[in-house]
C-alpha cells in the first residue's frame, strides 16, 4: 500500500495529555487525515508508539482515548490517534463522505498511519488498537497486512450483521435493497446527514470474519488481545469470546459498557499488554496465535479477573467448553452413551424420548439466517425467553430437562454441543443413518444475548411458499428441504403443544422412509374436528399437516417425495448430509476439518 505524505503543526492538546502534537497526513485516496501524537515525558521517552483507531459514530477523542494516551505516556510509550475520513461524529476533523461499510478504505487508513509514523516520524509501531468498528478493522488488518506485532480488539464487532436492525430499524436491509442504488438519507442527532446504501451494508455483511480470525491463528505473526466490557449494551462480549476462540488469542472481560464509562480496569490491561510489546521493555512471551502463557491481574481492589493466552485455559475462563485438544473422542462417546441410556421410557409417548430430542436439535439449529449470520445451534439460546416460549418450541422443555443430568455429569460440554449431539444420537439409536457431528459450539450469556425474532421456524399450517422462505433463508435447496422434512417419520403431534394430533407413521420411533411412502400412497382427507387444519388417512390413525401435503402438491417437491419413497438408501444418505449441515449452520468451528 502507498505510504501517506505528511505535514504537521504544533497545537496545545487537551489538558489530559502530557504533550500533544497535531499531525496531518494523507491516505492513498488523497484525503487528509488528522491525528494527535502524544509522547511521554523526556525521561521516559522511547521510540515505541501505539496507534488508536476509533469506531463508527466516533472520533479520535472517543472511548477514553485521551486517558489511554495518558496511561501509555506514563508507561513510556507514545500513542497516535486519528480521525478516519469516514468519522461520523460532529467533533471530528474529517474529510470525505461517510460510508457505512468502507472497511477496506479504513484498513488502508490504518496502513497509511503506520507507514507515516515509521517512515516520516521514524517511530516503532508496536501495537494497533481498534475500538468497536475499529476493532473489526484491526482484525482485518492483522489478517491481511500483519506488519505490526500486537493488536488489540477493543469491544469490536465480530459478527458484522448483528445489531443492524437495533440501530437502523426493523427491515432496514429490505428497505435499502428496494432503494438501491440511490440509498436512504439518515440524519444523526447532532445534525449530520449521510446516505445509507445497500452496497455499503453488504460490504459489511460480507466481511469473512471467521476466515480473518483463523488466518491470525494460522499465520502466527500477530499477537491479538480481545478486551470487552461485560456490560456492553451495543456489542455483546460473546463476539469477542468467539473471536478469541477461533483465533487462539487472549480475551479479557472487564467491567464497563461499550465505551467503558466509569470503568478503568481495561486501561491497565492495555498498558500492560503494550509495554510487554515495546522494545524498551522485556518481551512477555512468544509470538502470535496463542503461544506461551501469562496472567495479568486487573488494577483495583479485589478485581480477580485474569486472562491467559493458552487456548485451553482461555476456554475454561470464558465458560466455553474445553478446547478439542483437552477432550478425546472417548469423552464424547461417553456422552453419547449417557444420552442413549435416556431414550427408552415406557411412560413417554410411544416409548421413547428419541423423537423429542431430534426436534430439540432441529429447532435450536433451524433459527439460522444466512443473510445476517444470526441464529443457529451456536449459543443454545432456547434456554432464554422469549425463544423458549415460542409456539414452535412448545414441549421442548421436556427434552431440555431430560438432558440436564447429562450436562451435570459432563460439565465441560456446552449446551449447544449437547443438544445437537443428542439429536444425532437419537437418530442413530432409532435405526437412522450415522449423522456426522463435531464439537465446537459455545453457549451465550443471557445478560448480553439479543433475542432472535419469532417466525424463523416452520409453521405447519402453511404452504410451499412458506416452506421455501424458511429453508432458503438457511441456505437449503428443494432436495435438502424434502430430505429434512422426512424426519416426520419420527414422533407425533400433541394437542397441548402444537394443537395438532397424531403420528405421521405407524412406527414413530423407527427411522425410515415410511413418511414418504404414506404421503405418496395413502389417501388423505381433511379431518373434521375443532382443531387446526390437518389431514387424516381412512383409519383416522395417521395424520399429515398442510406443510406435509404441500410436498406432494408442489411439482418440484413432489419429485423428491417420489424418489425417497422408492429409494430408502438415497433418503438416508441425503438426510444424513442435510441434518449435519443444519446443525452446523452459523457455527464458527475453530478447526474447519470435519
Amino acid at each position: 500500500m502507498a505510504q501517506g505524505t505528511s505535514s504537521h503543526e504544533e497545537t496545545s492538546q487537551e489538558a489530559t495529555a502530557p504533550t500533544g502534537t497535531r499531525l496531518v497526513f494523507t491516505n492513498p485516496s488523497g484525503e487528509q487525515l488528522v491525528g494527535i501524537l502524544v509522547t511521554p515525558k523526556q525521561e521516559n521517552m522511547s521510540n515505541d508508539v501505539v496507534v488508536l483507531c476509533h469506531g463508527y459514530m466516533s472520533n479520535k477523542n472517543s472511548c477514553r482515548f485521551a486517558e489511554i494516551a495518558d496511561a501509555l505516556a506514563d508507561a513510556g510509550l507514545s500513542s497516535f490517534r486519528f480521525d478516519h475520513p469516514c468519522a461520523l461524529n460532529g467533533e471530528s476533523e474529517r474529510h470525505g463522505e461517510f460510508r457505512m461499510g468502507n472497511h477496506e478504505e479504513e484498513v488502508r487508513d490504518i496502513k497509511s498511519a503506520v507507514d507515516f509514523l515509521r517512515h516520516d516520524k521514524g517511530m516503532n509501531v508496536i501495537c494497533v488498537l481498534g475500538h468497536s468498528k475499529g476493532g473489526t478493522n484491526v482484525l482485518k488488518y492483522a489478517a491481511e497486512v500483519g506488519d505490526v506485532p500486537k493488536m488489540i480488539n477493543l469491544a469490536g464487532r465480530f459478527q458484522p450483521m448483528n445489531g443492524l436492525e437495533k440501530r437502523f430499524g426493523q427491515g432496514i436491509l429490505e428497505a435499502l435493497e428496494k432503494a438501491h442504488p440511490e440509498g436512504i438519507e439518515r440524519t444523526e442527532p447532532w445534525g449530520m446527514t449521510w446516505t445509507m446504501r445497500w452496497t455499503d451494508f453488504m460490504g459489511r455483511a460480507n466481511l469473512p470474519m471467521t476466515e480473518y480470525a483463523q488466518k491470525i491463528k494460522d499465520d502466527g505473526k500477530v499477537e491479538l488481545l480481545c478486551i470487552h466490557g461485560k456490560d456492553d449494551e451495543t456489542i455483546s462480549y460473546e463476539e469477542s469470546k468467539l473471536c478469541a476462540q477461533i483465533s487462539g488469542s487472549a480475551c479479557c472481560l472487564t467491567p464497563g459498557n461499550h465505551n467503558f464509562a466509569h470503568a478503568d480496569e481495561f486501561i491497565g490491561i492495555i498498558v500492560q499488554f503494550c509495554t510487554e510489546a515495546g522494545s524498551s521493555k522485556p518481551s512477555g512471551g512468544g509470538g502470535g496465535g496463542g503461544g506461551g502463557t501469562f496472567l495479568i491481574g486487573l488494577l483495583g481492589a479485589g478485581a480477580g479477573l485474569y486472562f491467559a493466552k493458552e487456548q485451553g485455559y482461555l476456554d475454561t475462563l470464558l465458560g466455553m467448553p474445553p478446547s478439542a485438544k483437552e477432550i478425546t473422542p472417548e469423552d464424547y462417546a461417553q456422552v453419547k452413551k449417557a444420552i442413549a441410556d435416556l431414550l427408552d421410557h415406557d411412560d413417554y409417548d410411544d416409548g421413547s424420548y428419541g423423537p423429542v430430542l431430534v426436534r430439540l436439535a432441529w429447532h435450536t439449529s433451524g433459527t439460522y439466517d444466512k443473510a445476517t449470520g444470526t441464529g443457529g445451534s451456536n449459543g443454545a439460546t432456547m434456554r432464554f425467553a422469549p425463544e423458549s416460549a415460542w409456539g414452535a418450541n412448545a414441549g421442548l422443555k421436556v427434552a431440555r430437562d431430560l438432558l440436564e443430568p447429562v450436562k451435570k455429569k459432563f460439565g465441560w460440554i456446552s449446551y449447544a454441543d449437547l443438544w445437537t449431539l443428542a439429536g444425532a444420537t437419537a437418530i442413530e439409536e432409532m435405526g437412522g443413518p450415522e449423522i456426522p457431528w463435531r464439537p465446537g459450539r459455545s453457549d451465550k450469556d443471557e445478560a448480553t444475548h439479543v433475542p432472535l425474532p419469532d417466525g424463523r421456524l416452520p409453521d405447519g399450517d402453511k404452504g410451499q411458499d412458506h416452506i421455501r422462505d424458511i429453508f432458503y433463508r438457511m441456505g437449503f435447496d428443494d432436495q435438502e428441504i424434502v430430505a429434512l422434512v422426512g424426519a416426520h417419520a419420527l414422533g407425533r403431534c400433541h394437542p397441548d403443544r402444537s394443537g395438532w394430533d397424531g403420528p405421521w407413521t405407524n412406527a414413530p420411533t423407527t427411522f425410515s422412509n415410511q413418511y414418504f411412502v404414506e404421503l405418496k400412497e395413502n389417501k388423505w382427507r381433511k379431518k373434521k374436528w375443532d382443531g387446526p387444519e390437518q389431514y387424516e388417512d381412512k383409519s383416522g390413525t395417521l395424520m399429515m399437516l398442510p406443510t406435509d401435503m404441500a410436498l406432494i402438491w408442489d411439482r418440484k417437491f413432489r419429485k423428491y417425495v417420489d424418489l425417497y419413497a422408492k429409494d430408502e438408501d438415497k433418503f438416508r444418505e441425503d438426510f444424513s448430509k442435510a441434518f449435519s449441515k443444519l446443525m452446523e449452520l452459523g457455527v464458527p468451528f475453530p478447526q474447519q476439518q470435519a
